[in-house]
């Protein structure tokens, strides 16, 4: 019954929270499940990893050789086991797993989209934003602040760091090309 929920037959992309598996969701379920709280649990839980399953076996055309699952889900053993159960054969991962905060994806999408900005590389998925191509996201400003002298250029040259690091993080080995110096386009 829960897997007939609408968001569900949304085409992606798409997002939700509260708005839509909030109070006016849980709700009747707690009322229904009361004294049964952790069966509730149990069955929000197995939600959750089915409708995941379900949305990639409607939506994910490509073969998919890994999930990996960040945020709070990637520290509760019972939904990563009902994700691998789900998933099965594709193996399930925490983040951490792959070398990254599970709880700071947002901070990483970020870097990657600043990082193709800095080189004049399209950050967006036409397919996905419904934008008309491929399009280079935002444009470097980094102003000065009182008592700071530090120019764009100057903390640009300041990320150079990045071509210090021990391998698998250089060019050869990496998928995230280095930060060095921006195109001249893209410096403000």
């Amino acid at each position: 019954e829960l897997l007939q929920h609408p968001f569900l037959a949304l085409p992606p992309p798409k997002s939700t929270g509260r708005e839509a598996f909030g109070d006016v969701f849980v709700g009747p379920l707690v009322a229904r499940y009361r004294g049964r709280e952790r069966d509730l649990l149990a069955s929000l839980t197995r939600f959750v990893a089915e409708s995941v399953a379900a949305g990639m076996r409607r939506w994910v055309r490509e073969p998919v050789a890994e999930v990996l699952v960040s945020g709070g889900g990637a520290r509760n053993r019972t939904l990563m086991a009902a994700l691998a159960a789900t998933l099965d054969p594709v193996p399930v991962r925490s983040l951490a797993e792959a070398g990254l905060d599970p709880d700071a994806k947002e901070a990483v999408a970020f870097a990657v989209l600043a990082n193709e900005t800095l080189f004049g590389r399209p950050g967006n998925v036409p397919g996905a934003t419904g934008a008309a191509g491929p399009r280079i996201l935002g444009k470097p400003c980094l102003g000065r602040r009182a008592g700071h002298s530090d120019s764009a250029n100057s903390m640009i040259s300041k990320l150079r760091w990045w071509n210090t690091l021990p391998p698998p993080y250089t060019p050869a080995t990496s998928t995230i090309t280095p930060i060095a110096r921006p195109p001249q386009s893209a410096r403000c």
